[in-house]
């Protein structure tokens, strides 16, 4: 009997992993707790600790972005807020620059090649290969969504399982390049 229970538990689709289809929640880092440092200067040399970009989710989508060598004495630049009740949209953005709106970027269950859009924008969801690299590492399992048009924080968003967002490449070549999941 318990072994009917386990393998029955096993597609439930919870965001888990536990299933075959990859599901956004698995990929978007959005928990409790999860913290990020980035550096935007692309640069792949060594690290200024004071112009790293320290962030954390703060709950209700909002991830809170710091500038300083230590998230407590950091001060705050901006924040990235999103919506996952219907996968992963993004509602408004003060990094970079300032805007808002309702620009899904996936699903709940995203597929290669599969494009979101509304009006002047879209994005389309890619799955790299060769994987990701960032300064901290290289990731083998990401999704990566290629949006563009009007009001939204156009660029390439590279999130990788189990790790959220490592990578955002802006068209004018700046970005996020993760230093550090924590």
């Amino acid at each position: 009997m318990i072994w009917i229970l386990l393998a029955c538990d096993g597609g439930l689709g919870t965001g888990t992993g536990s299933t075959s289809e990859p599901l956004i929640v698995d990929y978007d880092g959005l928990v409790e707790g999860n913290a990020w440092v980035y550096r935007d200067d692309m640069d792949t040399g060594d690290v200024d600790e004071e112009r790293l970009l320290r962030t954390q989710y703060m709950g209700d989508g909002v991830v809170e972005f710091r500038r300083g060598t230590r998230w407590a004495d950091a001060y705050t630049v901006g924040e990235i807020v999103w919506d996952i009740s219907e996968g992963l949209t993004l509602s408004s953005w003060s990094v970079f620059t300032v805007g808002s709106g309702s620009y899904l970027l996936s699903d709940f269950n995203p597929e290669l090649g599969e494009v979101y859009s509304d009006g002047d924008w879209s994005c389309t969801v890619d799955r790299p290969v060769d994987g990701v690299s960032t300064w901290y590492g290289t990731f083998e399992d990401t999704f990566a969504f290629d949006c563009e048009g009007g009001g939204i924080l156009a660029g390439r968003y590279t999130f990788a399982r189990d790790v959220g967002l490592v990578r955002l490449t802006l068209p004018d070549g700046g970005g996020l390049n993760l230093v550090a999941p924590w």
